[in-house]
This record gives C-alpha cells, structure tokens and sequence, in this order.
C-alpha cells in the first residue's frame, strides 16, 4: 500500500476545501424566502438574511482561494 506524501494531502486537503466551499455557495446563493420579504426590504428579517447570504458567499471566496493554494503547492511539491 502506498504511503501519503506531502503533495497527497495537499491534494486532498484542497478537494475537501473545494466541496466546503461549494457548500458554502450554495447556501450563499439562497433566495429570500417570501414569508419575510418587504415591500421597502429595511425588515429585520430580510437584513439578517441578507447578511448571513453575503457571509456564506465571503466564507465560500476564502475557502475557494485555501483550495486553490492547497492545489498550487501540491503542484509544485509533485515536479521537484
């Protein structure tokens, strides 16, 4: 059985960034429910949601970039 290197868990280490941070889209990208939509939008409700939804998609962005270094750094680590 083949050991892991360094270059392995990198690899892996970026693809469970990459499905966190699908997930972190998805929920980002939610519609706003119309049970607690306004005509004017200045609810709390929909301030909250609004929040929480720019929040989800932030943290998607930052997880999205770790996967992409994780990834860069297991390329390079495989040529040497």
């Amino acid at each position: 059985m083949k050991s892991f290197d360094k270059s392995d868990w990198l690899n892996f280490s970026g693809l469970v960034l990459g499905v966190a941070a699908a997930a972190f889209f998805y929920f980002g990208s939610a519609n706003m429910p119309w049970s607690i939509q306004t005509w004017n939008g200045d609810s709390k409700a929909e301030i909250q949601f609004k929040n929480k939804r720019g929040n989800m998609s932030s943290i998607g962005f930052l997880l999205l970039a770790l996967n992409f270094s994780c990834q860069a750094a297991a390329l390079l680590l495989k040529e040497k």
